[in-house]
């Protein structure tokens, strides 16, 4: 017992010191699934401090939509990400929650859509920390700027209004933090604004050569709620993808091709132009689909520009000198197929925050706490960063014919362990290195640099 009270003063004590370090508060860009969760955590493991979240989709686009044409096909959420969540306060109910919106597969990895998963990650956040935190939507974090103090730094923040005739502003402004936490996503600008204005960071980013699209599809009477149905790569376009369960009973057709062609064919999977011909592709690939959208949602996927996945590497996650850290899609390039996305956000977001709780209050060298927490969270999030963008590259033998036909690697079984939250990305890069070196070979001569 006395040992156990004076670890609950020591950390009470860091935390008290931590807090004289932060005068500003600490700025989040980024609302989605990464940005609240570190948000949840930090406040958690961080009393009487404040976050600031901006997210420049408007509100009403983060509440529970399921009626509304989503063009994303949302996130896994398996085991790895379910231990995530459970390290929160109240982490049982807030998985309980989480089910409730996804649709599970007998894999036992659940699909839940991203708008409805940030609705329940808010509503927790709220429900726990409400009064720490501000939420500011239709704001978009920019990039960085030096205060005139050195050692200061502010955000430039664009923030989108209506005037009261109903037409939209658009008001820049700058925000002062004591953190930066960049959780905004694949093509995040604090990265952009670290990497190429102010070389901080070394990055390589290569595009994979496929595109994707989402179909959101009703309730099909010949399909099981929970269905999933895998679809093989065709040729010439190498189409591939499969139909995927969403909550409740509805479904969503993910598919991937190669961009050939002209613009008006490659920017849809098998050259569809028309509403006619996009039925009819996807009635004869998946036979057991046979209600659709309104037309007027089938144009609109017509009409959007396809996804892109990316594969990328950072030399840092963290820039301790400008009290920077990176989280999520703006840290680290995942592609679908491991469905790992949202389980290395989560984790990642969830070791900033105890990083940030449980770094000494100063180091024997003079760094202060903030620098040794942002760099020991950087060593770690690049190690297993990397091993997990390593471990996407695996997709490229399951889905190049020759390479598949040698039969050297049974993507399932990955499948089963990358969700094992016992093991860590580095060391199940280590069980597949082999096959991840044979993976380099050929992604070495498909890939596509990508200069932000």
């Amino acid at each position: 017992m006395m040992l156990l009270r004076i670890s609950i003063f020591a950390l009470v004590a860091l935390v008290a010191s931590f807090a004289t370090a932060l005068s500003d508060p600490v700025v989040v860009a980024g609302g989605g699934p990464a940005g609240l969760f570190f948000a949840q955590r930090y406040l958690e493991l961080h009393p009487g401090h404040s976050v600031q979240i901006y997210e420049p989709k408007p509100d009403e686009r983060e509440k529970s939509t399921r009626d509304h044409y989503d063009s994303a096909f949302g996130f896994g959420i398996g085991e790895r990400a379910r231990c995530a969540l459970k390290q929160t306060q109240q982490g049982e109910k807030l998985v309980e929650a989480v089910g409730d919106i996804a649709a599970k597969t007998a894999s036992g990895l659940w699909l839940v859509n991203r708008q409805d998963l940030c609705h329940v990650l808010k509503t927790h956040l709220f429900k726990t920390c409400g009064n720490q935190v501000d939420i500011i939507h239709g704001a978009r974090v920019c990039g960085i700027h030096e205060g005139s103090e050195k050692g200061k730094f502010a955000v430039d923040i664009k923030i989108k209004r209506l005037d009261e005739d109903g037409q939209e502003l658009s008001i820049t402004k700058q925000v002062p933090y004591s953190l930066l936490v960049a959780a905004d996503g694949t093509h995040s600008k604090i990265r952009q604004d670290l990497v190429q204005k102010r070389r901080k960071i070394r990055q390589q980013r290569f595009a994979r050569p496929v595109q994707w699209k989402t179909l959101q599809l009703p309730t099909q009477p010949n399909m099981e709620p929970g269905s999933f149905l895998p679809f093989p790569m065709t040729a010439p376009r190498e189409e591939f993808g499969a139909v995927m369960p969403r909550y409740p009973n509805r479904f969503v057709a993910l598919l991937f091709w190669k961009p050939t062609g002209s613009k008006r064919t490659w920017r849809n999977p098998f050259g569809c132009t028309t509403i006619k011909e996009l039925k009819t592709a996807v009635q004869t690939t998946f036979p057991n689909v046979s209600h659709f959208p309104p037309d007027d949602e089938l144009q609109t996927y017509l009409d959007m520009e396809p996804g892109t996945e990316y594969y990328m590497k950072l030399s840092r996650h963290a820039v301790e000198e400008m009290q920077v850290a990176l989280i999520g899609d703006a840290a680290t390039g995942v592609y679908s197929r491991l469905a790992q996305g949202c389980a290395c956000a989560l984790w990642g977001a969830n070791l900033l925050a105890e990083e940030l709780a449980y770094s000494s209050a100063e180091s024997t060298d003079g760094t202060s706490q903030l620098s040794r927490a942002l760099q020991s969270f950087s060593d770690k999030s690049v190690r297993e960063g990397h091993s997990l963008s390593d471990l996407n590259l695996l997709a490229h033998i399951e889905y190049t014919p020759w390479l598949h036909a040698l039969n050297i690697f049974q993507f399932p079984l990955i499948a089963r362990i990358i969700n094992n939250a016992d093991l860590s990305y580095s060391d199940i890069y280590w069980k597949f290195r082999w096959q991840i070196k044979l993976a380099k070979l050929h992604w070495f001569f498909s890939r596509q640099r990508v200069q932000e």
